[in-house]
């Protein structure tokens, strides 16, 4: 990092965790993504973990998008709920719930 000063490699950190987990995405496999979080949180620190984390919390509503899309309403709402459980005051969550069941 001193010798590269504008090498952002603050971000990279946070890409170690996510580009597993978006292999994991990529695949369907939405619990191995949502598992490689966790670990990620406790090495991370400051922007990184930030990245992290709000990756992390992504992950539900785009799980509960691709439920939505192949017509399983009630698993995306299950999806949703597990967020939820995690993060009870996420507007983000809500406003998804609200969409999931208007669709």
């Amino acid at each position: 990092a001193q010798a590269v000063p504008d090498g952002d490699f603050q971000k990279v950190e946070s890409w170690v965790f996510i580009r597993k987990g978006e292999e994991h995405v990529k695949m369907g496999q939405w619990d191995e993504a949502i598992a490689v979080v966790e670990p990620g949180l406790h090495k991370l620190d400051g922007q990184p973990r930030k990245d992290l984390e709000e990756w992390g919390n992504s992950l539900f509503i785009r799980w509960s998008y691709d439920e939505i899309k192949a017509g399983r309403f009630d698993k995306a709402l299950e999806v949703l709920e597990r967020g939820l459980a995690a993060k009870p005051d996420s507007i983000d969550y809500i406003e998804q719930v609200a969409y999931a069941v208007q669709e």
